[in-house]
């Protein structure tokens, strides 16, 4: 009987006479089985070809060498394996600069959004008003005027925090790209031509909240504009815009740029400047105003306080005159502001940037128009902060006003006398005409010679008051006009005063009576007779 081998797993032993599957056929013949071990069989794994197959001791296949053999198909060969192909230089700085393009355009989006809420709060109008570089308002003698008022009312714990302490003018000629700015004393004492908690008379930072009490951004509005006109009368200007901002936005604004450096100077020869009005927040273990003369580096809190010291505190000096020293150093603070905003270093700093749009944007609010806004940051990188003229209405050599007392309460009033604002306008619209001028030395010199004008006036009593017109005359006399007529007005409405131009022949002499009345003469329409007169003055109520 023919003997049989055992098949394992389907794998056919060689026999012994070294036929049957052992043998392969090569080119040459028949070949041995041990020859043909290194040979590949189609479809195999490389890696069986490179070791021959190990024999058992039965001169056969063991379950254990064919498991090891087929644990290795499938195995890369390392030395086949693709490789990663090296980034270029060119790739690589294409791939950085489209990163480096994408923060970008993030950041400024995330900055013309604040932007963009920032100033919804602040300006009129709509978004697409940003495209435009609207022209801003001007008077005929192509001035823009700014009335600034600052207020505590962010804080309704602060005594009296609906008053505004802060009542600066801001006045610029886009043309001549000139600019002056000066104060008006929250204590000036005025007629408020309605009833106030004061009463109908009484210091001039109750005006704005008393014009309007709404509460709402209409009312806003409402305030702004009244308070402008009502202002504009007292100091002979057309005022085009308003701006309303807080205490809190000196703080805020100064710490968004980084602080600010500003020169402190004590009056009237004083060392420096100090003030313990407000070191009670800190139970008097620390100083809020205290300052040798010199530049200083401030904080958003320092310069806030420093804005608002009058030397009240007790130990004071440096602050001797008061709200005029005060408002000197408010003064100094807003132009070093606006100095450190326009700066590169700051224009570079996203963060400060983004902080000073949200500081203006919680505090400020304005009647400027979106369409002005381009024309408005113009102008700012226009005029150096440097070359803003500081105009004071205190000065040494030819003050305008003074201090008085009206009962017991202490307040400020023109030199002229009480509510008599002829002199204060005139010495404005001088100083305006002086600093926004591009007429040299020379030509000031020869135009500050007398005006050989000799108009004849008459002066008449609307108002229903005894005396009024005679005292006007007398005035007007004083100033080296002719006043030929002295007489009642026909009964009727008049307004404070109405000025006449009958002739239209003194120029000169025209354009300084409407400053001193702070009023646009008329061509026509006189209410009397004008036979033998230039000008004709109606004074509606008593001056």
């Amino acid at each position: 009987m023919k003997k049989s081998y055992q098949n394992l797993d389907g794998f056919v032993p060689r026999q012994p006479n070294g036929g049957g599957y052992g043998q392969s056929f090569g080119g040459n013949g028949l070949t041995t089985s041990a020859e043909s071990e290194g040979l590949a069989y189609a479809g195999a794994d490389p890696t069986l070809n490179a070791q021959p197959l190990a024999r058992d001791s039965g001169e056969g296949l063991t379950r254990a060498s064919i498991d090891s053999k087929l644990s290795g198909i499938g195995d890369d060969d390392p030395h086949k394996r693709r490789r990663r192909r090296p980034i270029s230089k060119k790739r690589l700085s294409k791939r950085v600069g489209l990163a480096i393009l994408a923060i970008l355009v993030l950041v400024l989006l995330f900055v013309g959004i604040r932007f963009l809420i920032a100033s919804g709060n602040i300006f009129r109008g709509n978004v697409f008003g940003l495209l435009q570089a609207k022209e801003l308002a001007m008077d005929d003698q192509g001035r823009t005027n700014v009335l600034l008022v600052g207020s505590t009312d962010d804080d309704p714990n602060h005594p009296g925090n609906r008053l505004t302490d802060t009542i600066m003018i801001l006045s610029l000629d886009q043309n001549k790209k000139k600019a002056a700015m000066f104060s008006i004393p929250r204590d000036l004492w005025v007629d408020y031509g309605q009833a106030c908690p004061a009463g109908f008379e009484g210091k001039l930072n109750e005006y704005f909240y008393c014009s309007d009490e709404g509460t709402d951004a209409e009312a806003e509005q409402r305030r702004l504009k009244r308070t402008q006109q009502f202002i504009g009368d007292l100091v002979g200007l057309e005022l085009h815009y308003g701006v309303h901002v807080n205490s809190v936005v000196v703080r805020d604004s100064v710490d968004a740029v980084g602080g600010v450096e500003v020169d402190v100077q004590g009056s009237n020869g004083d060392p420096g400047v100090y003030d313990r009005q407000f070191d009670g927040a800190c139970n008097y273990t620390c100083y809020k105003v205290k300052y040798d003369n010199g530049v200083h580096q401030l904080d958003g809190e320092h310069a806030m306080y420093l804005s608002m010291a009058r030397g009240m505190g007790q130990g004071s000096y440096g602050l001797s005159r008061a709200n005029f020293d005060r408002e000197v150093n408010q003064q100094k603070i807003a132009k070093a502001v606006v100095k450190k905003a326009a700066s590169v270093g700051t224009l570079a700093d996203i963060g400060k940037v983004t902080s000073l749009i949200d500081a203006l944007g919680n505090n400020l609010r304005t009647n400027f128009e979106m369409s002005e806004i381009q024309t408005l940051m113009n102008l700012g990188q226009a005029i150096p902060v440097d070359d803003i003229e500081q105009i004071s209405l205190v000065d040494e050599e030819s003050p305008v006003v003074t201090t008085g007392q009206v009962g017991s309460a202490s307040i400020v009033r023109p030199v002229d006398g009480l509510e008599d604002f002829s002199g204060m306008r005139e010495y404005i619209s001088e100083r305006l005409r002086a600093a926004l001028s591009d007429e040299t030395e020379a030509e000031k010199e020869e135009e500050a010679e007398p005006v050989v004008e000799t108009p004849v006036l008459g002066v008449y009593n609307g108002s229903g008051a005894t005396g009024v017109a005679g005292a006007a005359a007398e005035k007007l006399r004083q100033q080296g006009y002719e006043v030929a007529i002295v007489d009642n007005a026909p009964v009727g409405q008049y307004q404070a005063v109405e000025l006449y131009d009958v002739t239209g022949k003194n120029p000169k002499s025209k354009a300084a009576l409407e400053t001193l009345y702070g009023v646009k003469a008329r061509s026509s329409g006189a209410p009397v007779a004008t036979n033998g007169v230039d000008f004709v003055v109606v004074l509606g109520q008593a001056r």
